[in-house]
């Protein structure tokens, strides 16, 4: 974190962090942003202390602060198309440490990690120049590919890209993308001083290599030191081509207005970004703090794709919800009634709204219906229990048209820890819908949310919830005899 400009104290950080504070809480949709709240919020009490103690203009202090990793974590979430979770952990195979995703987004098709490191310096960790114990970029290159295959949204494996916002070396770019990794960012040349400590760090390594040829010390030298290649003509080693062409990932940040004139010209694809405003201040701190702004709007997601994807999934499970709604008397013209139960007439008044039978029966349209053993078991004790003559005859058309399956629920639904909205039979119900690689239609947003946060994405259709209200009509009121008394 940069600290050139000696009019910056701290308590232009401090107005800074409570305006990025301030943005956070628009992200209100977004799953985890109450954690990013609680993590800003500690930046702040960490910047009053140094104020507190009359440290406002160490340069050292000020360069232990977060925020330059949390204002690019929020910049992504604003910009970033289909932002559904920030700082998000996922269990990592064979590992007791989950690993954190900073912004999920494309509805859950891409993981983004946020880089706010100087590209120079992240370039010298990579050739292996780095203080002990830091880990290089393309190292944790693994550890995400590793996790995100067994962490599947819609049966699909997400992208994993990395968003640089100070900067990327050519040859750590390129690298990362050969690993398959989406690179943003502005690309640089390596510097000249670094060129010359990794030169030293080569010289000093080849001075006990007397008993090898040339050849061989040099693809010992590649193999430690993958930034550098051979330069056969001249018998030297040098930085692979730093003048590579530059991809346009990314938008220089320079004043208030060129950031103004990015949001102006952005295709706002989120509800939570329409209104951004930038204060003088904000501007001239986050130019301390990053270099430049990935161009997402260079995004190539599509949701026109993943509906087609969806789409082409002609498996679906259903669970009781589902079983429910498609038999209730609500939905089936019993909507006009005011029930003693206040979540039946809620629901009924939302029936009266938008009914939700003829949108389920349209996602259902051409797909394969199949059901778990414990799904129907259970629906066909609740409708022996609640259920009225129309809606258990309606369940009886509708279980011919669906195949019963044996409960497989899948290994990552098994690992869910059941407390909250996680019980064991929704573990079940979703899991084997995970098993059969088939989109579970459900009413349970709860559990869904309640996995995610677990980190796990089941593929699903959520509808709105409807019960059994058949028998309850007796002792509800029909609202044409409610208007007629009035």
């Amino acid at each position: 974190m940069a600290t050139s400009d000696p009019q910056l104290n701290v308590d232009h950080f401090i107005l800074f962090a409570e305006e990025l504070l301030g943005r956070c809480k628009n992200l209100k949709n977004v799953e985890g942003s109450p954690k990013l709240e609680r993590k800003i919020n500690s930046e702040i009490k960490f910047l009053k202390t140094l104020k507190k103690n009359g440290k406002q203009n160490s340069n050292s202090h000020l360069k232990s602060s977060n925020l330059s990793h949390y204002a690019g974590v929020v910049h992504a979430a604003e910009f970033l198309p289909g932002v559904i979770q920030v700082l998000q952990s996922f269990s990592s195979p064979g590992k007791q440490d989950s690993l954190t995703v900073d912004v999920v987004a494309g509805e859950g098709h891409m993981w983004v990690k946020v880089i706010a490191r100087k590209a120079q310096a992240l370039h010298l960790v990579w050739a292996g120049k780095g203080q002990f114990g830091e880990r290089d970029l393309i190292q944790q290159v693994d550890e995400y590919m590793d996790c995100v295959q067994v962490h599947p949204f819609n049966f699909l494996t997400p992208e994993i890209h990395f968003a640089f916002y100070n900067n990327v070396t050519c040859p750590m770019a390129e690298a990362l993308e050969t690993r398959n990794i989406k690179v943003w960012g502005h690309r640089v040349m390596v510097e000249e001083d670094v060129e010359r400590k990794l030169q030293s760090v080569l010289v000093v390594d080849s001075s006990d290599e007397s008993d090898f040829s040339d050849s061989d010390h040099e693809e010992k030298i590649l193999k430690q030191n993958p930034c550098f290649i051979s330069n056969k003509s001249s018998g030297q080693i040098n930085n692979t081509d730093n003048k590579a062409e530059e991809k346009p990932y990314c938008e220089k940040l320079t004043s208030i207005d060129d950031l103004n004139s990015l949001i102006s010209n952005l295709n706002v694809r989120n509800l939570h970004n329409s209104s951004l405003k930038f204060s003088p201040n904000f501007v001239q701190v986050m130019k301390e703090l990053l270099g430049v702004l990935p161009d997402f709007n260079l995004c190539d997601f599509s949701y026109e794709k993943m509906a087609e994807h969806l789409d082409s999934i002609k498996k679906v499970n259903l669970d009781i919800t589902s079983l429910i709604a498609l038999v209730s008397g609500v939905t089936h013209g019993g909507s006009k009634f005011v029930f003693k139960e206040k979540i039946l007439s809620q629901q009924a008044a939302e029936e009266r709204d938008t009914p939700c039978l003829e949108i389920i029966r349209q996602f259902l349209e051409g797909k394969e219906l199949i059901a778990c053993k414990s799904a129907v078991e259970d629906f066909n004790t609740i409708l022996d229990t609640l259920g009225g003559e129309g809606e258990k005859e309606r369940s009886k058309k509708l279980l011919e048209d669906i195949t019963i399956v044996e409960d497989q629920p899948s290994d990552r639904a098994l690992q869910l820890e059941m407390f909250g909205k996680v019980k064991g039979r929704s573990r079940i119900i979703f899991g084997t819908g995970d098993t059969m690689k088939a989109i579970t239609v459900t009413a349970n947003s709860g559990f869904v949310r309640a996995a995610r946060n677990q980190g796990i994405a089941f593929a699903v259709y959520i509808h709105p919830a409807r019960a059994l209200t058949e028998q309850k009509e007796k002792t509800a009121i029909l609202m044409e005899t409610t208007y007629e008394l009035s």
